[in-house]
């Protein structure tokens, strides 16, 4: 505890330049982070689509307008036909999301529990994690919605994970990207089938997924095209993803690396500066009987200080840009924080190395001139 409280009169001795440093450092930190948060955000979005039937899928929408013909209903081999309307809970509106089994078989839902659903029976449903907090909803409670003057009752069989993220079906059609389609749900309820309400009731917003199981050519997607307003593969959304990951990691690496450096050198020189400037405080240190492993240990802790304040600055932004940018920007992993820490560690440990040479070549009586050259 003597050596930490002798770290901390160090590096509060040159405040400025310590603040710099921690924002530095913190810097380094924060842009590592967002950096493999994007290559996590676009693993997680990519592998959601290629581990599923949705990587040789096509996303349609019928626009405000509707079908312009419904027997062109025909021409989709749908594994989903998605139904968006909007239902009364207790006079809030929420979103309901009605899945075909099959596509709910295809792209299982995570739960609060870590458990995968992939079946709903007739009646029941899934809500998300937000709106069961709000609501105090557990598996086994019945809610009852009302849409159009009619209401229908859901029996909760499963609340999702706080961090699922769903297809978020829109009229977008050609603009859609990965990022834009998928999202974390709010006050979300997701079923396959329930009492009195038709299907004529929710093709208000109709849109949904295909897949071209007939091995359609490109003229006859073009005619669906035609039909259905807009039509988007997966597949370009895929590569879409991509190219434009890729152009954010390489912005971010460019600015960490370069940053690296600025940071790696700095914490050298600043190494360099306190043992010229604070000279004084090493010879009286000699004459308390401290040896040259505890002086170092005391610049390390020092550095260890800095380290210390500027992961927990740097956990408040990243935090701060999740809570609010985890659907369109990037995912945080504890892993990648965990990572850019032992980074900064290493950085701060090598840099020390040229100091402790220079003190072990250094006499105690030096340490009271005017300055070691």
């Amino acid at each position: 505890m003597k050596l930490v409280k002798e770290a901390y009169k160090l590096l509060s001795s040159d405040s400025f330049k310590s603040i710099l440093l921690i924002i530095q450092m913190a810097g380094f930190i924060i842009l590592f982070n967002i950096s493999l948060g994007t290559v996590n955000t676009a693993d997680f979005l990519s592998g959601k689509v290629e581990n599923t039937a949705l990587k040789n899928a096509y996303y349609y929408s019928y626009g405000q307008g509707g079908l312009q013909d419904n027997s062109s209903n025909s021409d989709l081999n749908s594994i989903t036909f998605f139904d968006y309307f909007t239902p009364i809970y207790n006079n809030e509106q929420i979103i309901a999301e009605r899945y075909t089994k099959d596509f709910l078989n295809e792209n299982p839902l995570k739960l609060k529990n870590g458990a995968k659903i992939k079946t709903l029976e007739k009646n029941e449903c899934v809500v998300s994690y937000g709106f069961a907090q709000a609501m105090r909803l557990k598996k086994g409670d019945k809610i009852q919605l009302s849409y159009n003057n009619k209401a229908f009752d859901l029996v909760v069989k499963g609340i999702l994970h706080r961090d699922e993220q769903i297809i978020k079906f829109t009229t977008s059609g050609s603009n859609l990207t990965l990022k834009f389609i998928y999202e974390k749900p709010l006050n979300t309820v997701i079923f396959t089938a329930c009492d009195n309400i038709t299907e004529e009731d929710m093709k208000v917003y109709p849109c949904g997924i295909f897949n071209n199981t007939n091995n359609l050519t490109n003229a006859e997607i073009k005619n669906i095209y035609k039909k259905y307003g807009e039509i988007t593969s997966f597949k370009s959304m895929l590569a879409e993803e991509q190219e434009e990951n890729k152009s954010i990691i390489i912005l971010f690496t460019s600015f960490a690396i370069v940053l690296f450096f600025i940071t790696f050198v700095n914490v050298t020189a600043n190494n360099f500066l306190i043992l010229k400037f604070q000279e004084k405080r090493f010879g009286i240190y000699f004459l308390c009987g401290m040896s040259y492993g505890e002086i170092f240990k005391i610049i390390s802790l020092r550095n260890g200080l800095l380290i210390g304040i500027s992961c927990i600055l740097s956990l408040g932004v990243i935090s701060y840009i999740w809570k609010f940018s985890y659907i369109d920007e990037f995912s945080f992993n504890i892993t990648t924080l965990l990572s850019s820490l032992i980074i900064v560690a290493i950085l701060t440990m090598i840099s020390e190395i040229p100091m402790y040479l220079k003190m072990k070549n250094t006499e105690p009586i030096r340490f009271f001139e005017e300055g070691l050259e």
